[in-house]
């Protein structure tokens, strides 16, 4: 193995080595935001979800839902009724 790919090979490792160590310190922050009440704050948002869009951007957005839920519901009643043409071949 030349020098280069030694390096590289070296580099691979410290960067899991860092990736490991920079998640166990997020662990550690996470616990520490919960233990001081944070935890609280996030059950009562999951309870009682506050919306962050204004009214506008969430009737474009149900609106956007229907059709994409109609779309993909008119897709799949048209494979069963008509079949897939590319399956069929």
């Amino acid at each position: 193995m030349d020098f280069l790919m030694e390096q590289e090979v070296k580099g691979f490792g410290q960067d899991f080595k860092h990736g490991i160590a920079k998640q166990d310190a997020d662990k550690l922050m996470f616990e520490k935001k919960l233990l001081e009440g944070l935890g609280e704050e996030m059950e009562e948002e999951i309870k009682n979800p506050k919306s962050k869009l204004p009214m506008k951007k969430q009737k474009i957005a149900r609106k956007l839902n229907r059709k994409k839920k109609w779309a993909v519901w008119k897709e799949n009643l048209r494979k069963i009724l008509i079949g897939n043409k590319k399956g069929d071949q």
